[in-house]
């Protein structure tokens, strides 16, 4: 009889994220050149073993002005994962049809490129790994090419998508995490928010007037 998930106790669940953390911890500094895969199996067994998962394919929906983003913090590892429709962020979605909407795709792409216009980290001394930023889509694929189908891209949608990676060092906990994007795109009303520790976990929505993720 095979085991699934949902059949696994959540004592259970936390003495596997807590075997992982010791273990990871322990071979951290160690093996610095294997930090992102250690990374990577952390957040994707914390995300998988809470159930978040299936809750961020629910919050994942095309749905204009609404962004989503995943946090997983476990054994001083922490990831976050943004994703966007195009329209939340650029405006449009299509492709690039003048030099102004060229250079917003690219401006764009470079302030998610930037952590620190991104995100602010209070509680831990937590330093940058890794950072990603792709356009995916019409909007991104205008920027690789001089000549463009554009009746092609007409029924596509395009999407933003980044993923950050720290390693956060010290005593202090993780109290809370600001995001900082409502600042810098006007047409984001809401970001849906799942988040995940060793030992706890949580959903919250957030806004241009509540934009921090508190970690009890």
């Amino acid at each position: 009889m095979g085991l699934s998930l949902s059949t696994i106790s959540q004592k259970h669940r936390y003495c596997f994220m807590n075997f992982l953390t010791i273990l990871f911890s322990s071979l951290w500094r160690q093996a610095a050149d294997l930090r992102p895969a250690m990374i990577a199996i952390i957040c994707t067994a914390c995300l998988s073993l809470s159930g978040l998962a299936t809750a961020r394919e629910t919050h994942g929906a095309h749905v204009h002005g609404v962004a989503n983003l995943t946090m997983a913090f476990a054994g001083g590892a922490l990831e976050i994962q943004f994703e966007s429709p195009a329209m939340s962020i650029l405006g449009f979605e299509h492709s690039p049809k003048n030099q102004s909407q060229i250079d917003k795709v690219k401006a764009s792409k470079e302030l998610l490129e930037s952590p620190a216009k991104v995100f602010a980290i209070d509680g831990k001394k937590c330093e940058l790994e890794q950072v990603s930023a792709e356009i995916h889509g019409p909007a991104g694929e205008a920027l690789e090419h001089d000549e463009h189908d554009h009746e092609g891209h007409k029924e596509r949608h395009s999407e933003l998508s980044a993923t950050y990676t720290y390693y956060c060092d010290g005593n202090e906990s993780l109290n809370s995490v600001k995001v900082l994007l409502f600042a810098h795109f006007s047409a984001l009303d809401k970001i849906n928010v799942n988040w995940v520790t060793d030992t706890q976990q949580g959903q919250l929505v957030l806004q241009s007037s509540s934009p921090v993720i508190v970690i009890p």
